[in-house]
């Protein structure tokens, strides 16, 4: 079911309409109530499940190379953290990246 969007000629604010099938929408403006609206193109949301979402984060091709480049792991956890609603700060990923580099090389020392 599509939902289309239509920005207020009046008040300039954008509302959001739901269009069942079958149903006649004459729209609206949802803050000011005027008729007085345009429909405008809208940014397109396309649902996935968890297990595409997982299975498309954990494709080793999408990491880049984060042994010798943490910023590819920043922006990997920023990513994840983007789609699956967590906020996470600067701080926290910066932190979680050292933590990441230090367990690294405490692994590879050991193997050694």
């Amino acid at each position: 079911m599509p939902i289309y969007e239509y920005q207020c000629l009046e008040c300039q604010k954008i509302s959001a309409h739901l269009i069942l099938p079958k149903e006649e929408l004459v729209p609206f403006c949802k803050y000011c109530g005027s008729k007085k609206v345009k429909r405008i193109i809208s940014r397109v949301a396309v649902l996935k499940s968890i297990e595409s979402k997982i299975e498309q984060f954990t494709d080793p091709a999408r990491w880049g190379d984060f042994e010798s480049d943490p910023r590819a792991f920043e922006k990997w956890m920023k990513e994840v953290g983007n789609e699956f609603g967590e906020d996470l700060s600067r701080e926290e990923v910066e932190k979680m990246v050292e933590e990441t580099i230090k367990e690294t090389y405490e692994n590879k020392e050991a193997e050694r």
